[in-house]
């Protein structure tokens, strides 16, 4: 696929930095949430993964709070050492944007929520989107 001379820009380091961000933080909420289901569903500790990758637990304490820079290196070690696999998807931005957008309209509620209240025994309403029925409670005041 060939791209006219007009179409080419030069992505600034800003952009780029921004990017990197976005990428790491999105890998790393989902090592945290592998983490997550793991020490709730079988018990499995900071201990346990320290000692699996043969760290210091107070180096992996750092890493899972966000207080160290995470490079690729740690995120599969990280990975492993929770018994998954990290995938990779590459895809066109405009797709991912296109996507969003649609996402985005199929899904919007048709009314936006809002909570209306008062003092005394005057009812508490809120409204959800327009498939839900408002609910109302009433609040006496003592």
């Amino acid at each position: 696929m060939n791209t006219k001379d007009s179409d080419k820009r030069v992505i600034n380091q800003r952009e780029l930095q921004a990017y990197r961000a976005a990428l790491k933080l999105q890998i790393f909420k989902k090592i945290r949430q592998a983490f997550n289901e793991r020490k709730h569903g079988e018990g499995f500790s900071q201990k346990d993964l320290a000692y699996a990758l043969g760290i210091d637990e107070s180096v992996l304490s750092k890493r899972l709070n966000g207080k160290h820079d995470m490079r690729l290196e740690t995120f599969s070690d990280l990975a492993r050492g929770l018994e998954c696999k990290l995938d990779v998807m590459l895809r066109p931005i405009s797709e991912i944007e296109r996507l969003s957008e649609e996402a985005k309209r199929n899904f919007e509620p048709q009314f936006k929520p809002s909570i209306y209240m008062s003092t005394g025994n005057a009812p508490l309403t809120t409204y959800g989107t327009s498939t839900e029925a408002p609910t109302t409670m009433t609040f006496k005041s003592t």
